[in-house]
């Protein structure tokens, strides 16, 4: 096993490590870089690249690749892992979902083919993208706002080939929360981006077997013993480590299920939930009621099939309130297709 070279750390076999890549300057002469930790290990094996905190306002999956990096003993690894527990460092510091020097979603393909010369996003996005187009398997660590349920998102539409796909796959079984195929929905929202730039579903068209995961409670880190059960689920189903797989609680749904978007409302009042994240529900059932202020019901709404909510969101400003303006998208929705 020969070292490992990121940036300008040089990673023995059998080592953990730790560094800083790039930099990008800010106004008051400081500047930012990107955290990385490496776990390389004494055996040939795939490369593993976790990112975390792509949005910075939401860093369950920071706390997660932590975790998973102290529990990894490398002189019990094969291959590596390359982590990156904040990939938006200039977002963390404000906790904004998106880069607030350029107001740009790092959620998008520019690690293939970002531009160094570009805005803040852009030079962020050139930092990584080395890393991430040397991962044999990659995994994107997010959080959702409660109420919500844990899931993970299969791009499968852009899988390069049924190798990749099948891989993918096998991927959103092994991680051990709810899988959603997010191809082809009904209803996305224009304000969360396109549902095939995000940097997974780009991966998956340049070959790489890769997995988008939602945890909850995503602006802390409660959540990361489920995002680390989940990640040393998928190094185990990769030979990368040895053991059997550990149980996520709650389990995934029994099922398959697909991404159908979100449910918008057209009342505007306080919105009431009227089932719990993660809850099979049938379709036609009650979701949720807008009700004014007098607590007066002015509109219902209703499951548009069989399956689940994983968040119910609230208005989107307002930092996700539900007492919601008009046409406010209320939750997203995985409808069960087998």
């Amino acid at each position: 096993m020969k070292p490992l070279t990121v940036g300008s750390l040089v990673a023995e076999p059998g080592s953990k490590s730790k560094t800083t890549l790039g930099s990008v300057g800010l106004p008051s002469g400081l500047s930012a870089g990107i955290p990385c930790m490496v776990a390389h290990g004494v055996e040939d094996g795939p490369t593993l690249v976790v990112s975390g905190a792509t949005h910075g306002n939401e860093i369950a999956g920071t706390g997660a690749i932590i975790e998973t990096m102290r529990a990894l003993d490398a002189k019990r690894l094969r291959g590596s892992v390359i982590a990156i527990p904040v990939a938006n460092p200039l977002a963390l510091d404000q906790g904004s979902y998106v880069t607030p020097q350029d107001g740009r979603n790092m959620a998008s393909r520019i690690y293939w083919g970002a531009n160094p010369r570009g805005t803040m996003t852009d030079r962020l996005g050139a930092i990584l993208s080395p890393v991430y187009q040397r991962a044999d398997t990659y995994i994107d660590i997010h959080g959702n706002h409660e109420p919500a349920a844990p899931m993970s998102m299969l791009f499968l539409s852009c899988a390069r080939d049924a190798d990749v796909r099948a891989k993918t796959i096998k991927l959103g079984e092994a991680f051990g929360v709810t899988p959603v195929d997010m191809s082809d929905p009904v209803a996305h929202p224009d304000w969360v981006g396109s549902a095939d730039q995000y940097p997974v579903p780009v991966a998956i068209s340049q070959g790489i077997p890769a997995l988008m995961v939602e945890l909850v409670t995503s602006h802390t880190v409660l959540d990361r013993h489920r995002g680390r059960k989940g990640v040393m689920n998928v190094m185990k189903d990769l030979g990368m480590i040895e053991g059997p797989r550990e149980a996520q609680e709650p389990p995934a749904l029994p099922g398959r299920y697909k991404y159908w978007g979100s449910l918008a409302t057209s009342a505007a009042g306080l919105a009431w939930p009227r089932v719990a994240p993660g809850t099979l529900i049938a379709k036609g059932a009650i979701v949720a009621e807008i009700t004014d202020l007098f607590g007066d019901v002015l509109e219902t709404v209703t499951s548009p099939g069989d399956g689940f909510l994983w968040s119910i969101n609230g208005a989107l400003y307002g930092d996700r309130t539900h007492a919601i303006p008009e046409g406010s998208d209320l939750g997203f929705f995985a409808e069960k297709v087998s």
